[in-house]
C-alpha cells in the first residue's frame, strides 16, 4: 500500500537564529534525538514558535520520526516512534514526521520501516545524481509498504517485541560474561605472579576468590 494512503508526510522546522526562544520556547527535537536504538531525550532543545505553529506541527505519540539524511548513507532514513513523553513538542526540518492513519499502528510501521528490505528501499530513494543523500517528503510519498490487517499487524508486533528482549537479554548476558572473563584472566595472573596457584585443584576456588573481590574495572 502506498504510504501516502495510510499515513499523513510532514516536514517540520527550520532552527535559525530568528527562532532563538524568547516568549514563546518551545520544546524542539533534532537527529540527535533519534538514534538506531530509539529517543535519545537526555538533550532537549528550544525555538521560537507561534501557537498556531504549535498547533499544525506538534508531535503525538504514536507518530514515527524519520532522519532526512546522513554522513552516512546506511543511517538515512532510520526511524523512532515518538512516545508523547513532551507534550506541544515540535521537531527539527532534518526530522520528517510520519502519522499512521486508522488502520495502521505505530509500533508496526517501525518495525516495517526499520527492516532490512525497508532500509534498502530509503537507500535508494535517498540517493542521488549528485551524490548526496537526502529524503523528503516527496520521495517517501513514493514509498510503498505491506499493511495487512491490524489483527496480522498485532502479531507481528508482538513477535518482533519477544525478539527484540531476547536480544537485550543476550546482550546483557554476554556483557556480565565479558566482566568475568576479564576478572578471572587477571585474578590468574596475579596469583600465578605472587606465587600462591599451588598446581592443585585448590587453585581455582583461590581464583575465583582473588576475582570476586577485585573490585571492577572499565576497559
Amino acid at each position: 500500500t502506498p504510504l501516502i494512503q495510510t499515513a499523513d508526510i510532514q516536514g517540520g522546522i527550520q532552527k535559525t537564529p530568528a527562532r532563538a526562544p524568547r516568549e514563546h520556547p518551545r520544546p524542539f527535537l533534532r537527529v540527535a534525538n533519534v538514534t538506531a536504538e530509539g529517543l535519545d531525550l537526555d538533550e532537549i532543545h528550544y525555538v521560537e514558535a507561534s501557537d498556531d505553529e504549535v498547533a499544525r506541527l506538534s508531535l503525538r505519540a504514536g507518530d514515527l520520526l524519520v532522519v532526512e539524511g546522513n554522513g552516512s548513507p546506511s543511517q538515512i532514513g532510520r526511524a523512532a516512534v515518538w512516545d508523547g513523553s513532551i507534550e506541544g513538542c515540535l521537531h527539527q526540518n532534518h526530522l520528517i514526521r510520519v502519522r499512521p492513519r486508522e488502520g495502521l499502528l505505530p509500533e508496526y510501521l517501525e518495525i516495517v520501516w526499520n527492516s532490512p528490505i525497508a532500509r534498502r528501499r530509503l537507500s535508494q530513494v535517498a540517493s542521488s545524481s549528485s551524490g548526496l543523500h537526502t529524503l523528503s517528503v516527496r520521495k517517501l510519498s513514493q514509498l510503498s509498504f505491506p499493511v495487512p490487517s491490524v489483527a496480522d499487524q498485532s502479531a507481528v508486533v508482538s513477535y518482533i517485541q519477544e525478539l527484540r528482549q531476547q536480544s537485550r537479554r543476550l546482550t546483557n548476558e554476554l556483557l556480565r560474561a565479558r566482566t568475568r572473563s576479564t576478572s578471572l584472566r587477571r585474578s590468574i595472573l596475579a596469583a600465578a605472579f605472587s606465587g600462591r596457584l599451588t598446581g592443585s585443584a585448590s587453585d581455582a576456588d583461590r581464583i575465583e576468590e582473588l576475582a570476586s573481590a577485585a573490585p571492577p574495572r572499565a576497559d
